[in-house]
């Protein structure tokens, strides 16, 4: 495969029908380091995985899953995110982020909490200042919403102490 066509692959869109003619390209090009002009595939009689002699074997690195959260940490971020789909829907991209990561550090601060004594009123100002970030909110929205959530934080940090 010349550069040329390195560059062409990158330009151009992956669809499926373009990935199955790549692959049906590259099976068989001479010279390449998986594929040697002197491998030969060697089939077993009983079906099994066939042995290719002199091919050179690339390991593939190792996928590793994504962390998975813990339980109080989702239930702290469901109770969170409770009702602001529509608000968060209408920021701008930017404001998204700075509320999506300031969120994500406000509910592992609660998670913290967990087997510690929860004051609400530092609950209650943490959840505040973060829905203090919302454009345009009313502040009564806001204080309903700030108790709500820190409520429900609340009763979930001290459900999950004991």
């Amino acid at each position: 495969m010349n550069t040329g066509e390195i560059i062409e692959r990158q330009s151009s869109a992956e669809t499926p029908e373009s990935i199955e003619a790549d692959k049906e390209k590259s099976e068989l090009v001479p010279g390449r380091a998986e594929e040697t002009a002197d491998a030969r595939v060697e089939e077993t009689n009983d079906g099994e995985v066939p042995a290719v002699s002199g091919a050179v074997v690339v390991p593939l690195p190792a996928k590793q899953p994504p962390p998975t959260k813990d339980q109080v940490l989702q239930v702290v971020e469901r109770v969170l995110e409770e009702g602001l789909r529509d608000t968060y829907l209408s920021m701008s991209p930017e404001q998204r982020v700075k509320f999506r990561l300031t969120g994500e550090e406000l509910a592992n601060g609660l998670r913290s909490l967990v087997g510690e004594e929860v004051r609400p009123s530092s609950v209650h100002r943490d959840v505040m200042q973060w829905l203090a970030q919302i454009p345009g909110a009313n502040e009564f929205w806001l204080e309903q919403a700030g108790y709500i959530k820190t409520t429900k934080v609340t009763r979930e940090l001290k459900d999950n102490a004991a």
